[in-house]
């Protein structure tokens, strides 16, 4: 029978095609033992203001430390980043169709919650942002299973402890998974070539690869359609 089977790092409010991943997915493991990388979307995302391409950035103790796992990287909560987000999002989209439905449901929780470490804080919005989409696939931890190895490894190591038939990888990894391995354990090894599709966005011409904060505001239960994909 088969089994679909993704693996990523838990990032900050991911873009649309993260959500594509795990919706074609049996399983999701949420990579959060992976090592934090300075300067990346473990901490960052985009959205849309009124001049182009906005980041949120949740800032890290990068003073105790980078090289460490993203579920025991602290943010640094001397900086008031909860409310600089908060006001950003409600300058960027409140005039958004769905802005209030959304927001107020969602996000006043969310900063208004003292977060101690990154990778609880994405944890946290990824399976409630699945809840939302109506993503249905089963969502384990890797802190959870235990599992060894580094790159290509690890995922193989991953997808046998599931008994998973196909890994489907992200575009990204193509430069360390080795096929061969897969192939040898009967694993299929699939990469998920998402296409960013147009959908209404506030201030001019769209700009793909943003925040999933975007598809939500703008077009709402709408955004639902977009993650009912045969396994």
């Amino acid at each position: 029978m088969k089994k679909i089977i993704a693996i990523h790092q838990p990032n900050y409010l991911p873009w649309i095609g993260f959500f594509d991943k795990i919706s074609k997915s049996d399983i999701f493991v949420i990579y959060d033992t992976a090592q934090y990388v300075k300067k990346s979307v473990c901490n960052k995302n985009f959205i849309k203001g009124p001049s182009g391409k906005l980041p949120l950035i949740v800032p890290v103790k990068i003073s105790e430390g980078w090289d460490k796992p993203i579920n025991e990287m602290r943010i640094d909560n001397s900086q008031n980043w909860a409310l600089k987000h908060f006001k950003t999002l409600q300058m960027c989209y409140n005039k958004s169709p769905y802005f209030k439905e959304f927001y107020y449901e969602f996000f006043d929780f969310v900063y208004n919650k003292k977060w101690e470490f990154l990778g609880e804080l994405n944890i946290f919005l990824i399976k409630e942002l699945l809840k939302f989409l109506d993503i249905k696939t089963k969502v384990f931890l890797a802190s959870d299973i235990n599992v060894k190895g580094k790159g290509s490894e690890y995922n193989l190591n991953v997808c046998k402890a599931f008994n998973a038939t196909i890994y489907l990888s992200g575009i990204g990894a193509k430069q360390y998974n080795d096929p061969t391995s897969f192939e040898e354990n009967g694993i299929k090894l699939m990469y998920n070539e998402f296409k960013p599709f147009v959908y209404p966005q506030l201030f001019g011409e769209f700009i793909p690869y943003l925040s999933i904060c975007d598809l939500l505001f703008n077009i709402g239960p709408e955004s639902k359609k977009y993650f009912k994909h045969p396994k």
